[in-house]
């Protein structure tokens, strides 16, 4: 199954977050992955370390997240439509973009 970046808001698409390469050690989680490489999923109930986009306001602890505009960045929605929830954070980001824990709840 070939896999690609979102970069619509709110889509439906995501099956999951990438958390590194199939065969990567711990210390290389959120290294690129070169096109054509195996990778690993997150899915359902699991905890994962997600790139997010404060732009569209700041996430707090609790926040649903879905995609974002940005390729491969989720935001927070305060009211997402059905089946665009990536995850629920675990984690604040006041602004920019950076990595959050999220539990991926995909909805």
């Amino acid at each position: 199954m070939k896999v690609r970046k979102v970069s619509s808001p709110n889509s439906t698409a995501v099956v999951g977050v990438v958390d590194r390469a199939f065969e990567a050690p711990d210390d290389q989680a959120g290294e690129p992955i070169p096109p054509g490489a195996y990778l690993s999923v997150v899915t359902l109930g699991a905890y994962a370390a997600m790139k997010v986009d404060a732009g569209n306001g700041r996430i707090e602890v609790g926040d649903l997240l879905v995609s974002s505009g940005n390729p491969g960045h989720a935001m927070k929605s305060d009211h997402p439509g059905v089946g665009t929830v990536i995850g629920k954070a675990l984690e604040a980001l006041d602004e920019g973009v950076g990595p959050v824990r999220v539990v991926v709840t995909l909805q």
